[in-house]
């Protein structure tokens, strides 16, 4: 009797089954990358905040000669109850070391953080201990620089001057920076405020200084 051989092959259902797997692990390979992309990039904080501006120490500098030389205050003055006020309204919560305020006024611009300072040179700051002092500070008793509803920050403003020609001036003199921001009262000066981490803005808006 005359045998014959076959060879087997492997059935085609199993060979689209097999397809079917891998294809099935690589596209979860793929979102699970994916997914960690996207759960990386930081959410920024949707907050509503209501904006006012304070002068409470008034417009009590002088401006020289030579404005170069900086401005001139009354002996004992200073200028801490100067600010803007911000109120967290509602929305998320935040740190303050994860913003940062850019204010415009006139075409000049000039954006404040938690860790800048305001300028040593005490003819241009009538801020008390302006080495130590900070932009950014939380309202309150309570302060633990997270702002949630209903709580508040300041960012403080270092001088101010009055001159016939000029008016009233309002100052900002960040430490390390060439020139100062002046703001005029009655005027519309345009803000951002930004979340560091993410790049976007939180709120931006405009707020005048009534005197």
């Amino acid at each position: 009797m005359k045998t014959t051989s076959r060879d087997s092959a492997v059935s085609p259902v199993v060979g689209v089954m097999l397809m079917l797997v891998v294809t099935i692990i690589i596209a979860a390979v793929v979102s699970a990358f994916s997914g960690g992309m996207f759960a990386s990039e930081k959410k920024t904080p949707q907050a509503t905040l209501g904006v006012e501006v304070y002068v409470g120490d008034g417009i009590r500098g002088e401006v020289p000669v030579s404005v170069s030389a900086g401005y001139s205050y009354p002996p004992g003055y200073n200028c801490e109850n100067n600010y803007f006020l911000f109120e967290h309204k509602g929305g998320d919560s935040f740190d303050l070391n994860d913003i940062e305020i850019a204010l415009e006024d006139r075409g000049s611009q000039m954006t404040f953080t938690k860790t800048d300072r305001p300028t040593t040179n005490q003819a241009f700051s009538c801020r008390i201990d302006p080495a130590n002092a900070k932009y950014l500070n939380e309202f309150g008793a309570n302060a633990d620089g997270f702002i949630s509803t209903g709580e508040k920050f300041t960012l403080n403003m270092d001088g101010n001057y009055f001159k016939d020609s000029i008016g009233k001036r309002l100052v900002m003199a960040k430490d390390g920076t060439e020139g100062r921001l002046t703001i005029a009262p009655n005027k519309r000066i345009n803000y951002m405020i930004i979340d560091r981490l993410s790049g976007k803005t939180i709120q931006s808006g405009y707020v005048i200084v009534n005197l």
